[in-house]
């Protein structure tokens, strides 16, 4: 009997439900290119199987392929599962933070290592892209220790991006952090605990709080040894004010900085 199912090429998501039935002892899935096709699946001919053995399961969706599917896939055949990595676009339920949390508790209660790449944009008009990004940042997600973080392919599109699981290692691996954006939430999804060089390339506005505190919460400037501000009109008393919040500084260089 197959343990182990690696597909390297395209697959139609409505006949994966066929194919895991007839698969009672897999014990690991790797699929790389989902689509959706209009193929109905004929589950009622099939008996419903508990897949008990599958701990792992690596899945890339293409458009089209909803959280409402990946659902019912999951509340089918992933109760054992312990890794899921999971590659989707467009459909913006997958950045729910408390719908994944209540599909994780119900349905997924082994699972250990959740990783997550989403590549799409925002349609609610109530909230920004980073409001709901952010609520991945509850309690749950950190005593999981289950960390995110995020980008944008465009500054002038701030309601789209790529959201992604990020490991708690690879953030404390980073010493050097570069800030592209042109503004800031208070609330950061992650902290880069080892950083030592930080470089502006825009200068980004905040909501509240000052940039330092706001620096802050990204990353401790009390260690900072090395500042490059390449922002032509980077306020020079916010400059001011991060020398006082940045003692270790050794360096500090300007890129196309006016000083009025």
């Amino acid at each position: 009997s197959i343990e182990y199912l690696i597909i390297n090429g395209r697959f139609p998501f409505d006949s994966l439900n066929n194919l895991l039935c007839c698969l009672p002892r897999l014990r690991h899935l790797s699929m790389d290119s989902f689509y959706k096709s209009s193929f109905r699946d004929l589950d009622e001919d099939l008996p419903l199987i508990e897949l008990k053995y599958l701990k792992y399961a690596s899945l890339k969706f293409g458009y089209f392929i909803r959280f409402d599917d990946f659902e019912h896939l999951a509340k089918k055949f992933f109760y054992h599962v312990q890794t899921l990595r999971l590659t989707t676009n467009d459909d913006e339920q997958y950045l729910n933070a408390k719908r994944w949390q209540k599909l994780i508790v119900s349905v997924m209660p082994y699972l250990c290592i959740f990783d997550i790449n989403h590549h799409g944009s925002i349609q609610n008009n109530n909230f920004t892209y980073h409001d709901i990004i952010n609520r991945f940042n509850s309690s749950f997600w950190l005593e999981n220790e289950w960390f995110f973080t995020h980008r944008h392919e465009w500054s002038e599109r701030l309601d789209c991006g790529i959201f992604y699981s990020i490991n708690q290692y690879r953030l404390n691996s980073i010493k050097h952090l570069s800030i592209y954006g042109k503004q800031a939430t208070n609330n950061s999804v992650s902290y880069f605990p080892n950083v030592t060089q930080l470089t502006i390339e825009h200068y980004f506005k905040t909501f509240g709080d000052s940039i330092p505190k706001t620096l802050n919460r990204l990353i401790p400037l009390k260690q900072l040894t090395k500042l490059i501000i390449k922002s032509y009109d980077f306020p020079f008393i916010v400059i001011v004010k991060l020398l006082r919040c940045t003692p270790k500084l050794t360096t500090l260089k300007f890129d196309s900085f006016v000083l009025d």
